[in-house]
């Protein structure tokens, strides 16, 4: 995937089983910007941007749960 800002950028998200119910999200980033580029503008937008996606798959895999009631 190409992000602008950069001449390397690199992610892998992955989601493990930690039993019958839990899960944990893996989430890596790696990425080298342009020369021309502030580094920290472009971590903290690529930190902001991947915050979001995790918010929304921990509310993903919360709701595909199976929910118990006590």
């Amino acid at each position: 995937m190409e992000r602008t800002g950069t001449d390397h950028y690199e992610t892998t998200i992955a989601v493990e089983s930690l039993g019958e119910d839990k899960t944990k999200i893996l989430l890596m980033v790696e990425f080298e910007p342009q020369v021309d580029v502030n580094a920290d503008a472009l971590s903290e937008d690529i930190s902001v941007f991947f915050r979001g996606c995790l918010k929304a798959m921990t509310k993903a895999l919360n709701s595909s749960l199976p929910h118990t009631e006590h």
